[in-house]
This record gives C-alpha cells, structure tokens and sequence, in this order.
C-alpha cells in the first residue's frame, strides 16, 4: 500500500478546480501512511524510508498547502519515531523546515492544528534522536523558536476560563520556574551551551550563543506569558505561586534575582495596587541589593576600616555579580529593584510604607546618589531615570513629616559630596522632592536652604547642568504611569552621630576642631557641651590674636549599622571620620595648624588621616591613658574609640611633621575629673603641660586632637572648670603660651 499511498501524495492537481479536492486525498493518503507506520513500521523500517523522504519534500515547499503541510508533519512525527537512527540522513533537511515552520508566527497563530502538527513533529523528532539534532539548532535564532511558541501560549492562557487554568496551574508553574530559568543556564556557560525548556511533560534542548540581550528578549516573552496567567488568577491563589517564585531566587545562579524582579515590575505594572499586599516580604531582600550593589563607600573609612574590623579574615564581596559582564548585570539588577520599588510606591493606597519599612530603604535609597557603578553615562541615566522618580514617588507614600524631614536632611547633606556629580544628583532628588510635596515641602526650607546657598557659589555643577539637562529632555515617562518617586527610610537621628566641633586660627594658624565619631556609649549632647565649653575658654584666651571658626562638622548617621565581627558602628565611625579627613585637609591646604576639639579618640583616625594626605608622613604623639590598641578580636566593648591606634598602624607609617592626639583622661582625675574613662594615677597637670610645651618647641607641631572632654561627667560645677580650664591651657601650650618660671628656648643668663 505504501507505493500507491505515496503516489497519491505526491500528485500535484492539473486544474485549479480540482485543488481542493486533491488536497483532501492527499491528506487521507498521509494519515493512512501515518496509521500503517504506527502499527508496522517497527517491524518494517526499510519501508518507510521513502515515505519520510517525501514527507520532507513537502515540508520543505513553503508554499504547501497549510491542511496538507499538517498532515504531513504528524506523518513525519510518526516515521521519525519508528525509524530511529534510519532517519538520521535526513534531518540536514528535515530540522531546518520544521524550524522554519515555527518561526511563521502568523501562520501559527491562525491554524492550531498547524501549530499543533508543528509542536508535534519537532518534539518526537528531539525525543527520539536528542544527541543529533545540535548541529542543526546551532545556527538558528534559537530566540525566535521560544518567542514564538511563548506567544502561542499566551494566546491559549487567554481563551482559557479560570476553571481550566485552575486544573493545570500546577503544570504551568512548573513550566514557567523551568522557562524563567533561561537567563541562569544562559549566562553559566560561554560561549554555547545546552539549555532545556520543559514543555508540559516534555523537555526540549535547545543549543544557543551566550549573550544578555538575546536572554532579555527570550525571558520577555516568558515573562508576558506568565503575567497572562497571573491576571487570571485569584489572590488566594496567586500568592502561593509569588512566593514559590520568590523561593525560587534564593538558590542556584544569582540570575535567577534579575528575571525575579524583572517579574515582579510586570507584574506590579498590571496589578497595581493588589500588587503592594504581597511586597511586604521584599522590603528587607531589595534594602540589601541597593546596599550591596553601592560601590559608594569611602576609599579609607567605609571599605578600609571596614577591611581592618574584618581584620585577619576574608573581606566579604562588595557586589553581588562577580563573574563576566558583571558590571552590566549589576546596573541591570539595581535599574530593575529601583522600578519595582516606585511601582510599590506609586500604586501604595493601604499605609504600606510603614515607619519600619521606612527606616529600612530610606539610608540604602539615597545612598545610591554616590553610587557611580557602570560609569558617568550609565550613572547619569540610573538617576534620572529611575532613582530619582523612585525617591520621589517614596516621600509620597511616607505622607509623614517627620519622615520628610529625615529623607530631606539625608539628601542635604550629599550635596556636600566631593564629587560634582553626586552634588548635581542630590539637587535634581532635592527638585523632584519639592515637586511631589508641593506645599508640605514649605516646612523644609529652613534647614535646605543654606545648602543650597553652598551650590550657588559653585562653578564645577555648570557643564553638568548643560549635559544633564538634555539627557532629561530625552527621558520619556508613559503617558499612563505619573512619575516615579522615591522611597525613604527614616535614618535614626543616633545625637552621638550628629555632634559639632569646631574650627580655629591663631597667628595665621589654623586649629581645626573637627568630627566627632561616637560609639555607642557616648551620647552627641555632652560632646556639644564640650565643644562650646572649650570654644569659649580657648577664643577668649586668644582675643590678642585672629583667630579663624571654620565651623561645626554634622555626620550623617547610618541607620542600619550592624557590628561587624563585635566591633560597633564601623559604618557611621568611619563615615564621620571621611568628613573630619576632608574637613582637616581644607585646613591644612591653606596653610594653618589645625586644632579638633570634642568627641572620643576615634575621631583621631579621622584628623590623622586628613592630616597626612594633605601633607604626608607624620610622626604621630598619642597622650592617652589607654593605648587604644585593641583590634575587633581583642576589644571586649567592640567600642571603636579603644581601637583606633590599632587601625592607624595598619594603615599609615610615621614620620616628620607631628600630629599630637591627646585624650583628655591621660591626666590623673583629680584634675580632670568631666571625662568619660577617668583612671587613677595619671599624669600630673605640669606632666601634662610639659608634653604640648615641648611639641611646640619641636617647631613641628602640624595638628592637634584635643578629645574626651565631658562636661556631662563632671559632678560639680568644679570639676567641670577643672577639667576645661586644663585642656585650654594644654591647647594654649601647643602654641606657645608659657608657665610661670619658663623661658625660651634662647634665654640666657643676664650678664653681672
């Protein structure tokens, strides 16, 4: 039968009249073909060798008939599976027709039996020859075969009712968890690799070329598909599938969190407010990848002290993509977390930014003004772009004042950046914040207009202001969507972090009373006590003389500031003490000698460091009563004030002009008695003077930390005097001022 069946098939009508009814018989010769080999080809394969070979011809004819062309693909989905290795001859030709017949979208979508003859043939032909088809797959746009039969999918999810897609929901879950998968398995092996997509009960293995645009384009369509199922979904039953999808991410590649939140910006985008009942469980998850993915932290303070606290362990990796291309991927994964996030704020009706909440993404979010990852181009549009709208839409949803007013005060200060362009950012975050706020913002200007006075005095913002302000013009915001705006985290206003010292000069000398970085233990009201006590003494025992303030130093504080390896707010220490650093260099370049006053004797790492980059080598005297050597795996308190003797030997060597740092408990309590850590025995008050007057002397003397003064510790009004009186007059000895009795260095015996 098989002659005659296939002489049938392969006869081509002699009329136009008589096309329809020959394409019937052709038809009807294939689907006997197909039954004749289901029940005999096993035993019989050499017959059906020609039978295959003429089924390929007809797929190979793009204009086939489409009835006739069906037929003929589940005629060769048979033959394939009887004949096994025999047909391998024939896939050169067979893989790229049927490849082909995938890729026509439009045929596919308005024929299913076609679509389903297709889908058919390939997997039988992928089952029964899986080790021989690569070669064939390798040079085909793998991307176009998955997109095509995502969006035939789609299609069918949407005619589907909720009763149906109820029965396979779990099948599709497991479906969509394989196919979202692309990314990771694409991105492990280079340059080609085998990539599996489960379909139904199936697998199909595709070969393809690694590269991230083709993985975006891929996963897109996976995504869409998912979204069309999720719309018909209920809420009871689409949170287990969220949550399925959110355990997902938490193993195997890192990827896998790019397709995760990529997902959950689509899905926000269609569920909008529904959307922000489930974002509870990803506040703490996008709060560490914002702060994970800051390359922000200072070069000394925030990376370096935290290298030294890590100590004699391996430092922790900065960024969550390490491998090739990472740099892109990162940038991808921040762009996406900050999208998903203004969508939660956008479409947030029910209080979803609770305090809690807030205080958790507020420090992470504006952090990311210093955040240059990817270069100026790609800075420039992640903050335009998408940060800045984020921050915006934030301050929104926190409908708080006292919360304004920390996200305000936040971005305030990084106007005061180094860099021109994180100051030129935090303007343009400071604009998007008084335009959400309208009138509310009126409360704020007190305190944001003096730093905006700072950036009308500067030159640096002018080319970025040119070259920023096109790259807005070519910002476009769908016309559905309003403008994305920020979340805040409210930072904690720790008093110990936002404590002043002040700035002197003296004969054309500078003493610099700089930051002040508490640990725990200290509070922010007895170092302002202390300042404004010894700032008033010192002035005035200095009226003869010019004298320079140069000004209180504020820290911005670090809301979230977990010890490291038992050592305490190593993040808001060393970040205060990157603003004392600057503030001391000011001091040094024009030509004084600085003088810190207040806060504990962590501030030293601070001044010393300032000191030494705007000079170099020093030799460093350290007049304490503790040695302040601990390291984090000696310290018993994890308190930084007793460490930072330690930190300054491990990352500065000694030498020529000197930097006295001097703690106020290092003379014996009886004289100073206001101070934090007082300790019986120690230097007497002519012990204590002797080592600034001789420093002075040197003629060397270049800084001076004056720490530890606590009027809040003295009992009496006497000790408080005692104490300040002492530490002025050992401020008065490091320049010059002499007991009665002494002379100078010069003097000699008057002549008889």
């Amino acid at each position: 039968l098989t002659s005659d069946l296939l002489s049938i098939v392969g006869k081509s009508p002699c009329k136009v009249s008589e096309e329809s009814e020959q394409a019937i018989n052709r038809q009807t010769a294939l689907y006997s073909l197909k039954l004749l080999c289901r029940s005999f080809g096993s035993a019989h394969q050499e017959v059906f060798v020609p039978v295959l070979l003429l089924v390929v011809d007809i797929v190979m004819v793009t204009k086939e008939e489409k009835n006739v062309m069906g037929s003929a693909l589940l005629c060769i989905a048979e033959v394939v599976g009887a004949l096994k290795a025999l047909a391998i001859p024939q896939l050169p030709r067979l893989m790229p027709a049927v490849l082909h017949v995938l890729s026509d979208r439009k045929e596919l979508l308005t024929n299913e039996i076609y679509l389903l003859s297709a889908v058919t043939a390939l997997q039988r032909v992928t089952e029964t020859l899986p080790h021989f088809i690569s070669p064939y797959l390798q040079d085909t746009t793998f991307q176009d075969q998955l997109e095509s039969l995502m969006s035939i999918l789609k299609e069918h999810i949407g005619h589907m009712d909720r009763e149906q897609l109820s029965a396979h929901q779990s099948e599709l879950t497991t479906f969509f968890l394989t196919a979202l998968d692309f990314r990771a398995k694409h991105s492990q092996v280079s340059p080609v690799l085998i990539h599996s997509v489960s379909f139904g009960a199936k697998s199909l293995s595709f070969l393809y070329q690694s590269d991230l645009e083709e993985a975006w384009q891929v996963e897109g369509g996976a995504v869409d598909c998912l979204i069309a199922m999720v719309m018909k979904l209920s809420e009871v039953t689409f949170r287990p599938l969220f949550f399925k999808l959110y355990d997902w991410t938490k193993s195997d590649s890192k990827d896998r969190l790019l397709t995760f939140y990529r997902l959950c910006d689509c899905i926000a985008e269609r569920l909008k407010g529904l959307f922000v009942l489930f974002a509870g469980n990803l506040v703490k998850p996008l709060a560490d990848v914002l702060r994970q993915n800051n390359t922000s932290k200072s070069e000394m303070f925030c990376s370096g002290l935290l290298t030294w606290v890590f100590g004699f362990m391996s430092v922790p990796d900065e960024l969550i993509f390490d491998s090739e291309r990472s740099e892109e991927k990162n940038c991808l994964l921040l762009q996406l977390v900050l999208d998903v996030l203004q969508k939660i704020f956008l479409y947030d009706t029910q209080r979803f930014l609770s305090r809690e909440r807030a205080d958790a993404l507020l420090g992470p979010l504006v952090d990311q003004l210093e955040n240059c990852l990817g270069g100026p181009q790609v800075y420039q549009n992640r903050v335009i772009q998408h940060l800045v709208p984020c921050v915006g839409q934030f301050s929104v949803a926190l409908a708080d004042d006292t919360q304004w007013k920390t996200l305000n005060y936040q971005i305030l200060l990084k106007t005061r950046h180094s860099d021109a362009k994180v100051r030129f950012s935090s303007l343009l975050m400071l604009m998007e914040l008084a335009s959400k706020l309208k009138e509310n913002y009126v409360v704020l200007l007190p305190e944001t207009i003096p730093f905006l006075a700072e950036l009308m005095e500067e030159t640096a913002l002018a080319d970025l202001v040119l070259s920023w302000s096109q790259l807005r013009t070519r910002v476009h915001r769908p016309a559905e969507s309003p403008p994305v705006a920020l979340t805040s985290h409210r930072v904690y206003e720790r008093l110990a972090g936002l404590c002043a010292h002040r700035v002197y000069q003296h004969e054309g000398r500078a003493h610099a009373a700089a930051a002040r970085a508490y640990s725990e233990a200290e509070t922010s009201s007895s170092s302002s006590s202390s300042s404004a006590a010894l700032r008033g003494n010192y002035r005035s025992a200095f009226l003869q003389g010019p004298v320079k303030d140069y000004g209180n130093l504020t820290f911005e504080d670090i809301a979230v500031d977990e010890p490291v390896r038992g050592s305490k707010s190593v993040r808001a220490v060393g970040s205060a003490n990157q603003r004392l650093s600057e503030a001391v260099q000011a001091v040094k370049k024009d030509g004084h000698t600085a003088v810190m006053l207040g806060g504990d004797h962590s501030l030293a790492i601070g001044s010393i460091h300032g000191h030494t980059a705007a000079v170099g080598p020093l030799s460093v005297v350290w007049v304490d009563a503790h040695a302040d050597v601990n390291t984090p795996l000696t310290s018993y308190t994890g308190n930084l004030h007793g460490q930072p003797m330690s930190y300054l030997l491990y990352e500065l060597q000694s030498k020529k002009p000197i930097h006295l740092s001097y703690d106020i408990d290092a003379i014996d309590p009886f004289i100073t008695p206001a101070t934090g850590t007082p300790v019986v025995g120690g230097l007497t008050y002519r012990e204590g003077l002797y080592i600034t007057e001789h420093l002075c002397q040197t003629g060397l003397l270049s800084a001076v930390d004056l720490v530890e003064v606590n009027p809040l510790r003295g009992r009496t009004e006497d000790h408080v005097h005692s104490t300040v009186s002492t530490a002025v007059d050992l401020l008065l000895g490091c320049f010059g001022r002499l007991r009665e009795g002494n002379h100078l260095p010069n003097y000699s015996l008057p002549e008889p």
